[in-house]
């Protein structure tokens, strides 16, 4: 219950940042969630900066490159929920790394937006494993929408169509085939 009234959602979006080549475990980009909280700013806008923003990332371990390459491809690092004040993501991408972000509003029931709420609430205390090519932020954010979705969507299996080399414009595309959904 303080994880959701800390939340507030009142919808969602999926938020992609740009590629940034100086950075290899971000070499095509990162997609996370944008949760967007009930309230109102000055002048009865939204103040967007005040959401959260919940990414899935690995936790690295190592500053030796041959072991950040291999524990990487291998699933060697431990993979984090984050559920942070969006003006953090805001920060690090655009501000600190000069990426451009781009969000896509999801069109979520009410229903699913909580069960969202609550699945993300489980994953902060998951154990899983970072793979960079396979099971990374892009998958992870589908499969996260996979699980809360009704199941009279056309396709609720977001993942079932990804390649084997996922990046975070599968995301958007995999997003974007569905109606309604974006």
């Amino acid at each position: 219950e303080g994880f959701k009234n800390r939340i507030a959602a009142t919808g969602a979006s999926v938020v992609f940042s740009s590629y940034y080549l100086n950075n290899p475990a971000s070499a095509f980009g990162h997609s996370f969630l944008r949760i967007k909280r009930d309230q109102k700013g000055q002048f009865d806008q939204h103040p967007e900066l005040l959401d959260t923003g919940v990414g899935y990332a690995a936790t690295v371990t190592t500053q030796n490159a041959f072991l950040y390459g291999l524990y990487g491809l291998t699933g060697g690092f431990k993979g984090d929920y984050t559920a942070l004040p969006y003006y953090y993501k805001v920060r690090e991408y655009a501000e600190s790394e000069n990426r451009d972000l781009w969000s896509y509003e999801l069109a979520l029931t009410p229903a699913e937006l909580s069960l969202l709420v609550a699945h993300l609430f489980e994953l902060e205390q998951a154990d899983q494993r970072y793979f960079y090519i396979s099971r990374n932020c892009s998958y992870e954010i589908l499969a996260i929408l996979r699980a809360i979705l009704d199941t009279d969507r056309k396709n609720p299996d977001l993942t079932g169509s990804l390649p084997w080399l996922v990046i975070p414009a599968h995301t958007l595309q995999v997003l974007l085939r569905e109606p309604g959904l974006v």
